[in-house]
């Protein structure tokens, strides 16, 4: 007899109909249950959902390494190296950040000016944001879905147009 039936048949109420009682087995524990969109244990919860399937493979696999490392630093360069006032400014990417688990990674661009962050998160400083003696960085980080990696950064200086 199942232990949800021995509580309901000492439940006042159950009468002994054990077609009402309330399945315990967790969901996961036959093939295939954590992805058949069922309820199997009736516990209101559904495949991954379940704490039952939290560590079933089809619930577990992301893509990513489960022993997650960080990717590595890239390394950036600002262009132009010398750059004018009234001049766009391009964050290149020379190296990009590694992941040593093969995950695939992706990179954020910010830029501060004299120290502040500014809105603009791409490769790109429009020329109509760039005034005289301006300090520009770059600072690009490395992400790999679950972890970020050191950051790299790339500084000019703006002169006056001429």
């Amino acid at each position: 007899m199942r232990h949800a039936q021995l509580i309901c048949l000492l439940a006042l109420g159950c009468g002994g109909d054990l077609s009402k009682t309330i399945d315990t087995t967790p969901e996961g524990d036959a093939a295939g249950e954590c992805t058949d969109t069922l309820d199997n244990d009736d516990n209101g919860l559904v495949d991954c959902a379940d704490p039952g399937c939290a560590a079933a493979p089809d619930c577990t696999d992301t893509g990513l390494s489960p022993d997650n490392a960080p990717p590595s630093a890239p390394t950036v360069a600002i262009t132009p190296a010398d750059p004018e006032a009234g001049e766009a400014l391009t964050c290149t990417l020379l190296t990009p950040g590694e992941d040593p688990d093969g995950d695939p990674v992706t990179h954020r661009f910010a830029w501060e000016v004299g120290g502040a962050g500014t809105a603009f998160a791409s490769e790109t400083v429009p020329a109509a944001e760039t005034g005289p003696e301006e300090t520009w960085t770059c600072i690009v980080t490395p992400d790999d879905g679950t972890s970020t990696g050191p950051s790299a950064s790339d500084s000019v200086t703006t002169q006056a147009a001429n």
